[in-house]
């Protein structure tokens, strides 16, 4: 039996994220937009709102759960998440999409009932970063690298970053074809590029290395010149590292990156798991051919009625590339609402070597829903009705007049106590179990007012045979305070004037 690659919670909580990614969205600033963008940045979300007043839905700055993503990515053809048959299409679509992280290195979440149930037993090691933004001088144009020298295969340099947002090039050209590897060596987080001698970005790649550090592996033409481009993840760091680059038995097309596969079936239905990996040019991988071979496990990862967390892995329960489960039983499925997050895993091995693994969540779609926030714009005295947007993981809209479906309204208030300096944050008791509610008089701790650190809201748990399938939040905004401005710019020289202006 193969170790798992972590500590036993960790990956399963971060795959509940990403397969959750749909439950809760933010509302976003739209450019005749509202105060609803201060939603997200105060880590709320809402995602639409009513008829009354109309502004677009947009995605709340989401969580970043821990996921193994290693392997360079393809500039040209950034790798996605493969979205499996059984999953549905549009927004479940998203959902499979994002737990692999895209070229760039980002990984989604967002968090719903299951996607509380994981905040609040993450046992992470680490938390995912976003990929760095390319700095830019104060013209608008690329900063240029600080450091540049050549480098030759076998060769380790040192290079420097004295600047904040700087980095370092090196010109390499290889004597022969072949595969090459180039990698950072440091303590701290690094990012690196392959450019072609016109400075177009061929591939880049995160921590693929040692600790964070970058490491690229791409197949080289004798004589072409490449340029190795080095800096460190945060643009406001500075300092030295080495760089080293040489000839690699590697092959680039193997996998090195794992793959998430997402599920959503019946209980009882027949079911084929299917191994998934990404090469190091974030491509999906080949895994056709003599050339690999697959061990597939079950992962049971739960907590008992005890309260203890078990995690268990079973015996092998298959070789080849695809694994078929004939009936498919209640401790298949990944169900974060009842704290069982149950999975499949596959090895995917070349010789004695495990390249990558795949990952998969099978949901039971009969109770796989999502809520979508929404916001209401009204005045102090104005009367509201809150209604609920469940969708369930195809994402049409849910029926919520089921009667399989029963509903809990509470009041949550949110706020900074001015007289103490403590956050407040109180749920309220059960204010109605219907499908919607209705506020005939709006107060002022009704309504949610950034400007006076007052996040209050409405929130509804849903359940579906008693079981908790959603957590939808609904905001009330107080339109005559509901305002964005949007900046301007201005070129001027030295000496002369210029009359500011605001768009409001």
């Amino acid at each position: 039996m193969r170790k798992l690659w972590r500590k036993s919670a960790s990956l399963a909580l971060a795959i509940a994220m990403a397969g959750t990614l749909m439950s809760s969205s933010a509302f976003a600033q739209e450019a005749e937009g509202t105060a609803a963008a201060e939603a997200a940045g105060a880590g709320l979300s809402a995602a639409e709102t009513d008829d009354v007043s109309t502004v677009d839905a947009g995605e709340a700055a989401e969580a970043e759960p821990d996921a193994d993503t290693s392997g360079n990515a393809d500039a040209g053809t950034a790798a996605e998440n493969d979205v499996s048959e059984n999953s549905a299409a549009g927004a479940a679509a998203e959902v499979q999409t994002a737990a692999k992280k895209d070229a760039s290195g980002n990984i989604s979440a967002a968090s719903d009932a299951e996607g509380r149930a994981v905040a609040e037993n993450e046992a992470s090691e680490e938390t995912e970063k976003p990929a760095p933004e390319e700095p830019e001088a104060a013209d608008g144009a690329q900063m240029k690298a600080l450091s540049v020298q050549t480098i030759s295969a076998g060769e380790t340099v040192e290079v420097t970053i004295d600047a904040e947002g700087g980095y370092s090039y090196l010109y390499f050209t290889p004597e022969e074809d072949g595969v090459y590897e180039c990698h950072s060596i440091s303590d701290y987080d690094t990012y690196g590029y392959v450019l072609d001698a016109n400075e177009n970005v061929l591939y880049y790649n995160d921590d693929s290395g040692d600790g964070n550090n970058f490491s690229i592996v791409w197949e080289c033409t004798a004589g072409t010149t490449y340029i190795i481009k080095s800096r460190f993840y945060s643009t406001g760091s500075t300092g030295s590292f080495s760089v080293t680059v040489d000839a690699s038995t590697i092959d680039p097309q193997d996998p090195c990156s794992n793959g998430y596969k997402y599920y959503y079936v019946q209980q009882g239905d027949s079911l084929t798991l299917e191994a998934s990996a990404y090469n190091h040019y974030g491509n999906e991988a080949d895994l056709s051919g003599d050339d690999y071979t697959f061990e597939w496990y079950k992962v049971y990862n739960y907590e008992s009625e005890s309260g203890d967390w078990v995690n268990q892995t079973s015996d092998v329960l298959g070789t080849g590339s695809t694994c078929t489960i004939t009936s498919v039983a209640e401790d298949d499925f990944y169900q974060s609402a009842v704290s069982q997050y149950n999975y499949y895993v596959c090895y995917i091995c070349k010789g004695d070597e495990t390249l990558a693994m795949t990952y998969c969540n099978i949901y039971n779609s009969d109770y796989y829903y999502y809520g979508w926030d929404t916001g209401y714009y009204r005045s102090v005295g104005e009367s509201v009705t809150l209604e609920l947007n469940l969708r369930d993981y195809n994402g049409d809209q849910a029926d919520v007049d089921d009667e399989a479906f029963t509903f809990e309204w509470h009041k949550v208030l949110n706020y900074l106590d001015s007289s103490t300096g403590d956050w407040i944050y109180e749920v309220g008791d059960t204010l109605g179990t219907d499908a919607s509610y209705t506020i005939n008089s709006l107060s002022e701790d009704d309504l949610y007012l950034s400007a006076a650190l007052m996040y209050n809201c409405y929130m509804c748990y849903v359940y579906k045979n008693g079981i908790q399938v959603a957590t939808v939040h609904d905001y009330i905004y107080y339109k005559d305070y509901s305002y964005s401005g949007s900046g301007s710019s201005y070129y001027k020289t030295v000496g002369e004037s210029v009359t500011l202006g605001i768009t409001l």
